[in-house]
């Protein structure tokens, strides 16, 4: 019989669960692709719970962390909700953002 990863492993009647260090370190989840290994500039590798389910025609997949936090404030501001320049400027300077 193979051996499973380390963690705790809970069950009920009708099925069991694990830890997320658990998961992460089982190689049937890997061998699945369940487990996406994203490179990200402000943190280096990250591996992350994959899209599921992956469809033939439309896999789906993680391409990024997302965006650092601030990057869409003076679109949204400016943009969305019609902030001047000089608004973000007096906002900034407050620490509000």
């Amino acid at each position: 019989m193979p051996s499973s990863p380390p963690g705790p492993r809970r069950c009920r009647a009708t099925s069991c669960w694990r830890s997320a260090t658990r998961l992460f370190a089982d190689p049937q989840y890997r061998a699945r692709g369940n487990i996406a290994i994203v490179k990200d500039a402000r943190v280096g590798e990250v591996a992350l719970a994959n899209v599921v389910p992956v469809l033939s025609a439309t896999p789906g997949g993680i391409d990024s962390l997302g965006p650092p936090l601030g990057a869409h404030t003076d679109e949204i501001l400016g943009g969305l909700l019609g902030l001047s320049a000089d608004d973000l400027r007096a906002l900034r300077e407050k620490g509000v953002v």
